[in-house]
């Protein structure tokens, strides 16, 4: 029962518990190009979780937090928009179709050719 109402929180309120930035790594985002975060190199700030690729852009983050924090937000809508899911759909940190993307074409080859 717990578990189910945890669950269903996250769903409610994934700002709070979804890392932030799809779990894409905060200092990497700052300076201008997506890398994947690592789970086990993490930050929470003000109720939200950060994820880094490296302990150096943990720690790059922590001593220019605010500057970073915010070129990181003023880049990641950009830098969102070029990541697709599996299916070629753009996915939220939840790996839920978002509503708000616009469809992918699929483009499928022709064998006769």
């Amino acid at each position: 029962m717990v578990l189910r109402q945890r669950r269903q929180s996250r769903r409610v309120h994934p700002e709070i518990y979804a890392p932030q930035f799809g779990g894409h790594c905060a200092t990497s985002l700052a300076r201008g190009y997506l890398s994947d975060g690592k789970p086990r190199l993490f930050l929470i700030r003000k109720l939200k979780l950060y994820f880094f690729y490296s302990v150096a852009n943990r720690e790059a983050f922590l001593a220019s937090e605010r500057v970073l924090t915010s070129s990181a937000v003023k880049n990641w809508p950009g830098l969102e928009r070029t990541l697709v899911g599996e299916e070629g759909l753009v996915v939220d940190a939840l790996g839920e179709r978002d509503s708000a993307a616009p469809e992918a074409e699929h483009v499928t080859a022709d064998a006769t050719h």
